[in-house]
């Protein structure tokens, strides 16, 4: 099962939501390699980094293939911890 406790998400309500539907993630999806260069290079793409998680590493990478880089300022749930900040940010880059 995921760790809820590192993903951002302080509300005990929230909490018990996420828990509630949790499911155990496929083994293969972490064994298995995905080969994107055939079409990952023709898709237009933007990064949303969620700066109390981490994944700056990621966010440059992406930065270095030309993707926008968009910053919210909460944990790695941000649809969950900051819905309408996540919306407002996404409406205000256009990604609709």
């Amino acid at each position: 099962m995921p760790i809820v406790d590192i993903l951002g998400i302080t509300d005990a309500q929230d909490l018990e939501w996420v828990r509630a539907r949790l499911r155990p993630q496929p083994i293969g999806t972490f064994r298995q390699p995905v080969s994107t260069a055939t079409f990952a290079a023709r898709l237009p793409g933007t990064f949303i980094l969620c700066k109390r998680f981490g994944f700056a590493t990621t966010a440059d990478r992406c930065r270095g293939n030309g993707w926008p880089v968009l910053k919210i300022d909460c944990g790695h749930d941000a649809m969950i911890i900051n819905p309408q900040g996540l919306a407002d940010l996404l409406l205000s880059a256009n990604c609709q």
